[in-house]
């Protein structure tokens, strides 16, 4: 089935708005299997949103339209489908009563120009909006299904998950293959890919990888009934288990570090604090969403100080470091203190040394890795994620 994004606005195609509601859409229907044919963005222009909804028709089972179903001028979705298709425009007596209600329930008197909403093409079929003011509605032509949604990304995810997709889901074709997603943390992307080279089985499999600063996802698709296991173990073994932190099979399965942590987590009834300098609050946010997180602290000098101890106790650091977790745990009743302190390297200009620290019932773990960069930003992003690893995988009794 051919499937397509329609985006309506000025506001979008100039650059002044993202496009976030064709990037979610997009990633709903790839969850589900669904393959999309192109995106269009087109501006505020009759012509021109004539023109796409024309060509759109002839050559798509589905599109998925967002935008243009405001009550300004410049909202000319409902014009367009009328001018394009033969569809006159007739006002629908359940939405004008749904508008009206709508602003009566915001202690406001309805606008006119707010009766356009209601303007609906003749042969289509309204989809509720019980989130804002303009309906969406379903219009079939040239076999093509278009569903139209507001551009409110908030109305507009409402309308799909509970109107939209019911209806579509039913009419996709089962998937013609399967997908495998390896989440990965501290291998490159360049990396992955010349380790997975190794494995002649992929060269009639389709392959792609996905970056997001240390984190990389290593995308695999292909046929029905070929048997997914021991792909998945030579695939894991070919990257090294110790970076994949989740593997999800059509989109089942946990999708970041922290919906892996939860769930380890949830099942000891575990308590944790945070204690971390280079993250600057990065890790702290990423955890305090964890079950069991009491708090977190921000110590920038940290580093500094269990230094000069441990050169004033004759101790090695990695010991002061795990002296500092203890005392931390300790002090915060906690069942896990999560540290993460870090430094210049002294050896190359160009590093950054991310400590990891986990201090928990089982004893006390450390790990400490470069990060090969100055830039503040990639600092704190690089350091959260590898410090919550180390503790995904010491909480996976993989230190």
């Amino acid at each position: 089935m051919k499937v397509e994004i329609l985006s309506q606005g000025d506001e979008v195609l100039n650059g002044e708005v993202p496009d976030t509601n064709a990037a979610w859409l997009s990633a709903q229907l790839h969850e589900e299997g669904v393959e999309l044919l192109r995106h269009t963005v087109v501006g505020d222009d009759l012509t021109s949103l004539s023109r796409a909804l024309s060509e759109i028709s002839k050559r798509a089972d589905v599109c998925l339209c967002t935008g243009g179903l405001g009550p300004t001028c410049d909202d000319l979705t409902a014009e367009a489908v009328s001018h394009t298709f033969g569809a006159p425009l007739k006002i629908d007596a359940q939405a004008l009563s749904d508008i009206k209600a709508w602003f009566h329930r915001s202690g406001r008197i309805m606008p006119e120009v707010n009766r356009k909403q209601a303007l609906l093409p003749v042969g289509s079929i309204r989809i509720d909006n019980h989130w804002g003011t303009a309906p969406g509605f379903h219009f079939n032509a040239n076999n093509c299904q278009f569903f139209f949604m507001p551009g409110v990304p908030k109305e507009m995810k409402a309308m799909f998950k509970t109107a939209v997709w019911p209806l579509l889901a039913p009419k996709l074709p089962e998937p013609s293959y399967n997908r495998i997603v390896f989440y990965t943390v501290g291998v490159g992307e360049s990396m992955l890919q010349q380790q997975l080279k190794t494995l002649p089985f992929l060269e009639d499999i389709r392959l792609g990888f996905k970056t997001s600063g240390p984190e990389n996802q290593v995308k695999i698709q292909l046929p029905i009934g070929l048997n997914l296991e021991p792909i998945v173990k030579k695939v894991s073994s070919a990257i090294g288990g110790h970076a994949i932190y989740s593997v999800t099979i059509n989109g089942e399965g946990p999708k970041s570090l922290t919906e892996v942590i939860r769930t380890q987590l949830k099942t000891d009834q575990n308590s944790l604090f945070v204690m971390e300098g280079p993250g600057q609050g990065t890790l702290s946010l990423k955890c305090s969403s964890l079950p069991g997180f009491i708090g977190a602290h921000i110590n920038h000098n940290a580093a500094d100080t269990i230094q000069r101890e441990a050169s004033q106790n004759s101790d090695s650091f990695e010991e002061s470091l795990k002296d500092y977790a203890n005392r931390v745990r300790q002090e915060q009743s906690a069942d896990y203190a999560l540290i993460q302190q870090g430094e210049a390297s002294k050896e190359s200009p160009n590093q950054f040394l991310v400590h990891s620290i986990v201090s928990g019932p089982k004893g006390c773990f450390t790990e400490t890795r470069s990060i090969r960069t100055t830039d503040r930003d990639r600092i704190r992003e690089h350091s959260a994620t590898l410090t919550l690893d180390f503790f995904r995988r010491v909480l996976a009794r993989e230190p």
